[in-house]
């Protein structure tokens, strides 16, 4: 296990901060205390959405040209982009270009009814988005982007219908993203295949991953480090990095009301870090648990995935992650019946 850094490393009073700042944030779902004052609010352009705090960017949501909707750019608390650039742009210095389907921050499944949603492959399916919309606090403690998505088959034969919920929050220290996806059979039942390509994704920025050997680090809540979380359940993975002398990281939180939380993590030491609830034959065998993975979600049914995304400065994984997953475990998360269009 790698050691944590020195608080001469962060500085003593940024240390501190992070400690008191980065605990509150997962008081309440809308608002964070003892953080900058500086509100959210965010900016529905076309089919897109931007989010801003105070004057920042912080993120972009739509398709950038690709076959799926993401967040693209992600920008972290202190200004970092938390997310390879490549393919989305001509990337950064020193990115790898592999992967193309790796687009900062998705959702997908690499074989719904038969469909490979993944990757970017010849024949693979593609998700629209068909409405849009935004909503913020009116003291600026939260904004919030709702949409739906058509999963469409090579064909444009619809598969299924997805809605999102995507809420914005925190201050200098953090920044949360609720996420709530819910999988709706609209055209007849759906089936998610065993396999490892999926679901939830974030391909982190270059200098994050542990390969880069430049302080990257991927810590699991369950005591597994780098390549050792890979395939594993975990009620949370934490992937970390120096970014100009500052520890930073991006947690991915697994509600437990979510489909077969904790699920598996695809999280690699090359970037990807990916949360998984369907694979298994391809993971490495559990004890006590089936080989057996996939889905079946009958005609007219609702599945629900629900994930928070930290993106935090100051190192969290051993001292405030169990705190931030307690919290947010504990709040209820309402599977909402959902008529087939």
């Amino acid at each position: 296990m790698h050691a944590m850094p020195s608080i001469s490393l962060l500085g003593q009073s940024l240390w501190v901060r992070c400690l008191l700042g980065l605990t509150a944030i997962v008081c309440s779902r809308s608002t964070v205390q003892g953080q900058s004052p500086k509100g959210w609010s965010v900016k529905a352009e076309s089919a897109s959405a931007v989010v801003l705090q105070g004057e920042t960017q912080v993120a972009r949501f739509g398709h950038a040209d690709g076959p799926k909707p993401i967040l693209w750019p992600l920008i972290g608390p202190g200004h970092w982009l938390a997310t390879r650039q490549w393919p989305m742009s001509d990337g950064t210095a020193g990115e790898k270009q592999d992967h193309p389907h790796h687009r900062s921050l998705w959702m997908t499944h690499g074989a719904v009814n038969g469909v490979d949603f993944w990757s970017e492959s010849p024949g693979h399916g593609s998700i629209g988005t068909t409405s849009l919309s935004t909503k913020q606090d009116p003291q600026g403690a939260w904004c919030q982007i709702d949409s739906t998505h058509d999963w469409l088959a090579p064909s444009g034969k619809r598969v299924l219908t997805e809605t999102r919920t995507m809420r914005f929050s925190g201050g200098d220290l953090a920044t949360v993203i609720d996420l709530d996806i819910r999988l709706l059979a609209s055209d007849g039942p759906v089936e998610f295949g065993d396999t490892k390509e999926g679901s939830f994704g974030i391909r982190v920025a270059e200098w994050m991953k542990v390969d880069a050997k430049l302080g990257g680090k991927i810590t699991s809540s369950r005591g597994k480090i780098d390549g050792d979380a890979w395939g594993l359940p975990a009620e949370w993975v934490d992937y970390t990095g120096d970014h100009q002398g500052e520890r930073v990281g991006i947690a991915i939180l697994c509600h437990p009301s979510g489909y077969r939380a904790p699920g598996r993590w695809h999280v690699r030491t090359y970037g990807l870090f990916a949360h998984n609830p369907f694979g298994r034959k391809d993971f490495p065998e559990v004890e006590g648990e089936s080989r057996e993975g996939g889905a079946t979600l009958p005609a007219a049914e609702t599945m629900l995935l629900a994930y928070r995304v930290i993106l935090h400065r100051g190192e969290a994984s051993l001292s405030l992650l169990p705190k931030w997953y307690e919290d947010y475990a504990s709040m209820k998360k309402t599977l909402l019946p959902q008529p087939a269009p």
